[in-house]
C-alpha cells in the first residue's frame, strides 16, 4: 500500500506552493505568507523537494550565467528567460 506524503490540514495548498513558489525564492511574500510557506514545507516533501530543486537551479543559471563554451548568454534569451518566470509567478499576468 502506497504511503500518503501529504499532510491533509495544511493551510497552504501545494497549487499554491507552486503558484507562488518564484515570489518565495525571491524573498517577496509577505512574512505571514512566508510562514505558511515553510510550515507547508515542514510537512510536505514533495513540495519540500520541488522548491529544494528550483532553488538549486536558479543557483545554477545564477552562478553559471553562461554557456559551456564560457560564453555570456544572449540577452534576448535571458530576457525571454525572465519573461517566463514572471509569467509563472503571476498567473493573472
Amino acid at each position: 500500500m502506497p504511503v500518503d506524503l501529504h499532510v491533509k490540514s495544511h493551510t497552504l495548498s501545494c497549487d499554491e506552493v507552486v503558484v507562488k513558489i518564484y515570489a518565495y525564492l525571491d524573498g517577496v511574500l509577505s512574512l505571514e505568507t512566508v510562514s505558511l510557506y515553510k510550515d507547508h514545507l515542514d510537512n510536505c516533501p514533495p513540495c519540500r523537494g520541488f522548491v529544494e530543486f528550483e532553488a538549486k537551479l536558479i543557483n545554477i543559471i545564477k552562478t553559471k550565467g553562461g554557456t559551456a563554451s564560457g560564453e555570456s548568454i544572449p540577452e534576448s534569451l535571458r530576457d525571454k528567460i525572465l519573461k517566463a518566470i514572471q509569467i509563472s509567478g503571476n498567473p493573472t499576468s
